[in-house]
């Protein structure tokens, strides 16, 4: 697997299992359609890798961790009940699920809170994923 491969296989599973807004309303690396952001709910998908270990000696297998972060975006007068149904979809996709290469674990949710027009919740899975070279 590459990092080409994990942007790819990401993008994926929440494509094709998301349900709490239509698809326009994803922020994420496969999406070149201009994102409207003024108009709510909307989700930017993101992810970053933070460790990467030689697994096994002498060999070239390699484990990466990381984090997905899925940022909720509802309008503040609908608040933080909005963006909590949203975050159940998260769970729903992403939480303690295997997929393309890619196994991820217990979802955490964060409260931004509000910032403006809009409310904010940040959803984070840590996910890890082997790369055979």
């Amino acid at each position: 697997m590459s990092f080409e491969l994990l942007r790819q296989a990401i993008s994926a599973q929440m494509i094709s299992n998301w349900t709490a807004t239509a698809l326009a309303r994803i922020s994420h690396g496969d999406n070149r359609t201009g994102l409207d952001a003024n108009v709510s709910p909307w989700v930017r998908l993101s992810y970053q890798t933070y460790t990467s270990n030689n697994a096994e000696l002498g060999t070239t297998f390699q484990r990466v961790r990381g984090v997905i972060l899925v940022q909720i975006f509802t309008s503040s007068n609908s608040g933080e009940k909005a963006a909590s149904v949203i975050s159940d979809d998260v769970i729903t996709v992403f939480q303690n699920k295997d997929f393309g290469g890619v196994t991820t674990y217990a979802v955490k949710i964060t409260k931004i809170g509000e910032s403006g027009d809009e409310f904010q919740l940040n959803a984070e899975v840590d996910f890890k994923y082997d790369i055979f070279s």
